[in-house]
Parts: structure tokens; C-alpha cells; sequence
């Protein structure tokens, strides 16, 4: 059962370190997480205190539940002379709720191990996508011929991609799970961002389509431990709990655009390079950091208007290619050299004046010696038209790749910005949609070059993804 679709649950609730308990009742909504209806309010609890660290629950059953830093939604605020009346009912939220755990807090709450599901990650790693040019043989799949499991290490641990038997709706059918294994123990905040986070966008990324966490199983470690080696995780007590993990996911609950039949790079398809795919992918995104991936893969699984992804894809393309792909016109120190000479010009007046023009002009010139946006937007560009229009590629499959594409969507960008009414007329509506799928275009292409796959691959997934679909092919005009 996906941990966001959770029966409600009565129990008894409590603050830790206290005696006094209340019966309650808990629901789960994907988006807005936990929800708990108190039969009145603690004791324990001062009148202005909106949040805790933790609160206890146990429910009929006997199982520990703990809510994360929940929140208090209608505990009235004391007014001088008034005695608000007894309150029956208490609402409290929660973004994250563990079963089978009581725990203080989420800095106490430690990850040595994780066992993961992800909505779409079977389809990635099934053998359906025989168009793409290879014999279909699964990364991870259900027929004996296949690959019942899959390890593949990376910087910081490692990954272990398993087929599983599970049960939905009544039913039990085949699914591939991730055992996440850090080299040591982590914080579950830091878990969630840099573990959890780059699979996520991994799956957003090469299925080209939306996900979520389906289950999350996670042992808890106490106190720090030394890996066993390098990458190697962490040894884990036989002690340590398993720990049910039920998350909110707003943003990342929305169903799938294309249900998984229009992946990017399907592992399968990948061959043997799969898993040096992802431990790509994984070094990659240390080197981007974690910002720019986030800022990308929310704009392709987010439901954003056409302006915010315009403006986190140029961020991004930016970034990118300052971080891997940088020229920069002049050195650091010719800059310094350069700049004092410039400064040096500024007219002598009186001393405070004159230090406040120097520092004035000082700051706009910091970054004079980097490429400009637009600089870097079209060597992207032109790297992605040479995946489509080289010598053994198609000619003309991808047109508009080119410099003029690069200055429509910097001046647009700028205009947004900076919301001048001056600026060159910004892209809009159908202009500016058509303008976005090939700046979509020009960054898929060029990270999965930066992620070890040549020109040929990258053309044939890119085709094989976009089948009859725009920007390779024109809608006919209204």
C-alpha cells in the first residue's frame, strides 16, 4: 500500500517527557501530510507554544508512531482578562509521521540503511522499450533471464536495485526497490535532500515524466558509526528498528503526463553503461550542487507557468555550464590587473565620495571576466545542434538550435528580471511554449553527454523519447 493512501489511525497521544495523554485520530493526505484531531489539548503544553520537536503516539494496535515537528493549527492566543473555554478538539500537522519509532526529534533520527519504492522506477528498469534501438533486456526485472539485482556504488555509499514481490490492491505483483546504504550514518533531513532527492530527480529525469515515494522503510542507527570501508555503508545492529517513513509530497504527487512510455534514458536501454549512468548522475550532481538539480527537475515535474520555467531552466543552463563547461575570456589575475587600472580612472573628488564611486564600480566589474549568460547559452546550443545535425545524424531533425534561439530566451529572461518596459518585446504564449521545448531539448542533450553517453546514444534516445512528438516534429498550423 503506497504510505500516502494510509488508513486512518485512533490512538493515544503524548508530549515526551510527560504523563498526560489524549485519545486522537489520524489521517494522511499526500500533499498536506499528517493530520491529528486531539480530544482536547495538554496540559503540559504553555499556551504560545505552537510546535515541538516530536509527539508520541501509540495506536490500538500497540504500534510506536512519532510526528516530526508537529504543529499546532487552532490553540487560541492568551488575551489578558479572558479565560478561553475548555477546549474539546485539537488539530495538529505534520509533514512526516514514523511507525514503529519514538524519537525525540528528526536530528535524532539517523539513517544507516533505507529501503525505497518509487513510482516509476519499475518501468525505467523493465525490458518494454524495444524501439530504442537495443535488445530488450531488463536492468532489474521479473523473467529468470533477467537481473534480480544490481549494485552499484557511488561516492558517498552505495545503491542496490532488487526486484521485490509486493502486494497492491489485494494483489501481489513484481516492483524494484532501492536499498540506499550511506558510507555512515546520516540525519534524516540530510537523507531526504541528498539521497531520496537525487533519485527522485533521477527517475523525474530519465522517464521524463513525474514521481513520488511509494514506500520508504529506513534503520535507524544510533550515535555515529565508522564505514567498513570505502564504499562500503555503515555496520548496522541487528537492534537497529525498522522504521516506516510516511512523507508529504507536495509538488511531486501530480499522476503521470506520459505514464512512463516516454522515458529519456530507460536503464534497460542503457545496456551496461546503466549503472555507470547513475553513479554519473550521483557525481554530477555534487558537482552542480544540489540547488541546480532541484531548480531544473522542478520545472520539468512541476506544473509552472511557462515564465518560472523559463526562469529556472536559463538558471540552471547557466550554472551548468559554468560548473562543467567554463571559458573564461581572461585570468583571474589579468582581471584584478585590468580592474584596478579601470578604477584608477575614476576622478579625483573628495575622498569619500571618491570611495564610495570606486566601490561603485568595483562591484559591477567583479564579474566582467566570466562569460555572459548569453555567451553560454548558445555553446550549449551549439553543442546540442551537433548531436542532431552531425555528419551521421539526421540533417534538419532539430532546427532552431542556433544563436537567435539563445538571444529571444536571454532577452525574455531579462525582461522578466528585470521588468523593464524598454527591454526587446519578451516571448509569450505559443512563442515562447515552442521556445521552452527546445531550450528542454538543448539541456537533456547536453547532460546526457555530460553523463558519458556519446553523440549517437544521445541522438537515438532523444529520438526514441520524442517520437512524433514536438519540438523533432511541427504541429501543423492552427
Amino acid at each position: 500500500m503506497a504510505p500516502t493512501r494510509i488508513r486512518p489511525i485512533n490512538g493515544t497521544w503524548w508530549l515526551p517527557g510527560c504523563q498526560h495523554r489524549l485519545p486522537g485520530r489520524l489521517t494522511f493526505h499526500p500533499e498536506s501530510g499528517a493530520t491529528l484531531v486531539l480530544d482536547g489539548d495538554f496540559e503540559d503544553l504553555p499556551p504560545m507554544a505552537w510546535t515541538r520537536p516530536a509527539l508520541y503516539g501509540e495506536s490500538r494496535t500497540g504500534k510506536q508512531l512519532t510526528l516530526l515537528d508537529p504543529t499546532w493549527l487552532d490553540r487560541p492566543p492568551p488575551i489578558a482578562g479572558w479565560t478561553p473555554p475548555p477546549t474539546t478538539q485539537t488539530a495538529v500537522t505534520s509533514q512526516v509521521l514514523l511507525r514503529g519509532i519514538h524519537i525525540e526529534s528528526a536530528d535524532n533520527f539517523r539513517v544507516g540503511r533505507a529501503t525505497i519504492r518509487l513510482q516509476g522506477l519499475k518501468e525505467l528498469c523493465a525490458r518494454r522499450y524495444g524501439f530504442y534501438g537495443r535488445t530488450p533486456v531488463a536492468f532489474v526485472g521479473g523473467d529468470d533471464d533477467d537481473p534480480r539485482s544490481v549494485r552499484v556504488d557511488i561516492d558517498d555509499g552505495r545503491l542496490t536495485f532488487v526486484r521485490r514481490r509486493v502486494r497492491v490492491a489485494g494483489t501481489t505483483e513484481d516492483d524494484v526497490a532501492v536499498i540506499a546504504e550511506p558510507a555512515g550514518p546520516l540525519p534524516f533531513d540530510r537523507f531526504s535532500r541528498d539521497w531520496l532527492g537525487l533519485l527522485q530527480e533521477l527517475i523525474i529525469f530519465a522517464a521524463r515524466d513525474s514521481t513520488m515515494i511509494e514506500a520508504l522503510t529506513v534503520r535507524h542507527v544510533e550515535g555515529s558509526s565508522a564505514p567498513a570501508g570505502p564504499n562500503q555503508p555503515v555496520g548496522i545492529p541487528d537492534s537497529a528498528p525498522n522504521v516506516e517513513v510516511i512523507m508529504a509530497l507536495p509538488g511531486l504527487a501530480a499522476p503521470p503526463r506520459h505514464n512512463y512510455r516516454r522515458p529519456l534514458a530507460p536503464l534497460a536501454a542503457l545496456g551496461p553503461k546503466a549503472p555507470v549512468f547513475i553513479q554519473e548522475w550521483w557525481h554530477l550532481n555534487r558537482l552542480l550542487g544540489r540547488s541546480a538539480m532541484e531548480l531544473f527537475c522542478s520545472a520539468l515535474n512541476d506544473r509552472l507557468f511557462l515564465e518560472n520555467r523559463l526562469l529556472n531552466e536559463m538558471s540552471f543552463a547557466e550554472s551548468m555550464h559554468r560548473v562543467l563547461h567554463d571559458e573564461p575570456p581572461i585570468t583571474n589575475a589579468e582581471h584584478e590587473t585590468y580592474t584596478e587600472a579601470m578604477l584608477s580612472q575614476v576622478p579625483t573628488r573628495a575622498e569619500r565620495d571618491q570611495y564610495k564611486v570606486r566601490e561603485h564600480y568595483k562591484v559591477r566589474l567583479k564579474y566582467d571576466a566570466e562569460q555572459s549568460q548569453r555567451q553560454r547559452l548558445k555553446w550549449l546550443l551549439r553543442r546540442a545542434n551537433t548531436v542532431f545535425h552531425g555528419e551521421s545524424r539526421q540533417p534538419g531533425a532539430l532546427p532552431d538550435l542556433d544563436p537567435e534561439l539563445a538571444n529571444r530566451l536571454v532577452d525574455t529572461r531579462n525582461a522578466l528580471t528585470h521588468l523593464d518596459p524598454n527591454a526587446p518585446q519578451p516571448l509569450s504564449d505559443v512563442s515562447l511554449y515552442r521556445a521552452l521545448e527546445r531550450l528542454e531539448v538543448a539541456i537533456q542533450t547536453n547532460l546526457l553527454l555530460d553523463l558519458g553517453l556519446d553523440d549517437d546514444e544521445v541522438a537515438s534516445l532523444m529520438r526514441a523519447s520524442y517520437i512524433t512528438m514536438s519540438p523533432f516534429i511541427e504541429p501543423p498550423n492552427p
